[in-house]
């Protein structure tokens, strides 16, 4: 827990220490802006699970946990703009996940979101950046 609360930003952000080419999820590293380079959402959306699902720390680490929590959730709020505007499923889903995980008040609006980009192909919905084609049908001879 000490090694992911040194990777925090002061905004509430956290962030990668390494790089590897074939980074599918935490791809959204806001590459393109320099105010927010290197900050994450879907990144700080899995350590935000990770910070919800600790139990029983000892000393401050405990109080420091909760703390980076809260800069964490306050983070997500403050950039829900890219949840608005992402065309990937994936990002909107673990951060709604992790604000429900948190119980934080703008769970339901990413969840609200995220069910725009549900894809319905005849009887099956899923939510994905791709479409994928219905399951092929078979029908059998139905006599008694």
């Amino acid at each position: 827990m000490r090694w992911l609360l040194q990777h925090q930003t002061p905004e509430g952000a956290f962030y990668e220490v390494t790089w590897l080419p074939d980074r599918k999820m935490n791809r959204t590293n806001f590459a393109n802006n320099t105010s927010l380079q290197n900050r994450n959402i879907t990144l700080t959306s899995h350590v935000l699970i990770t910070l919800a699902s600790v139990k029983d720390l000892s000393g401050s680490l405990g109080a420091r946990v909760a703390l980076a929590q809260q800069r964490a959730i306050s983070w997500i709020e403050r950039n829900m703009q890219f949840l608005e505007d992402t065309e990937e499923p994936y990002d909107v889903a673990i951060t709604a996940y992790a604000l429900l995980l948190c119980k934080s008040p703008m769970a339901e609006h990413v969840f609200s979101i995220l069910r725009r980009h549900a894809r319905v192909i005849g009887d099956f919905m899923y939510w994905g950046s791709k479409e994928v084609p219905q399951p092929p049908k078979k029908l059998e001879n139905q006599k008694k």
